[in-house]
């Protein structure tokens, strides 16, 4: 087929654009005027962008949904907040590091802020029954509240009835599904109940 702007094409040569949208000249030297094929001729660099920055989202998508909540046991948690005696949940006092480590084999430990603590626990779901906790006996004062501070956290370990963790979020529940204590998640370093180093 010939015709105006004919471009002759050599059998077994890849089609190419006539730089007409629309236009597509194959290896047999004719015209096609159906469009995908223009558009795939025409405009394979757009494709092709498209094509990468899809696959770039994809790749995006498929590390973020890769980011998991951690588990309960082998996580060092911080604590955050504790519910106070008015029933609301407060910071934790500054200066203080109250930590929980739950451990396979049913033990938690940490720093209740100036006392090592243990204790056992039991999971049934998203259901825990702590018991059998204890302590080291010393006292300390700074900073002030500290002790008041630590008696209310052993407190609301052993009334938990339950845990749920959001993100990076543990938080023990008691009544009515009520945070008591919430931790966050942090550092091996952080763990032993001491500010980490600078």
């Amino acid at each position: 087929m010939t015709g105006p702007g004919h471009v002759p094409v050599k059998p077994g040569e890849r089609p190419r654009s006539t730089g007409i949208r629309g236009i597509l000249i194959s290896p047999a030297g004719e015209y096609s005027s159906r469009l995908w094929q223009a558009v795939i001729t025409v405009h394979a660099d757009a494709i092709f962008f498209i094509t990468a920055a899809s696959s770039l989202a994809i790749l995006i998508a498929g590390c973020v949904g890769s980011i998991t909540s951690p588990p309960l046991v082998g996580t060092a948690w911080i604590l955050e907040e504790i519910r106070d005696d008015h029933g609301d949940l407060v910071p934790v006092l500054t200066g203080t590091y109250v930590t929980a480590a739950f451990s396979a084999e049913g033990r938690i430990t940490g720093s209740a802020g100036c006392n090592r603590y243990f204790a056992g626990y039991s999971l049934s779901g998203n259901r825990i029954a702590i018991s059998d906790a204890g302590s080291t006996k010393m006292f300390c004062s700074d900073p002030e509240g500290i002790m008041v501070q630590e008696t209310r956290f052993l407190e609301h370990l052993t009334a938990s009835t339950g845990y749920r963790i959001e993100k990076v979020t543990l938080s023990l529940l008691g009544e009515g599904d009520r945070p008591l204590l919430v931790f966050h998640r942090g550092t091996a370093a952080r763990e032993t109940g001491s500010p980490p180093a600078p």
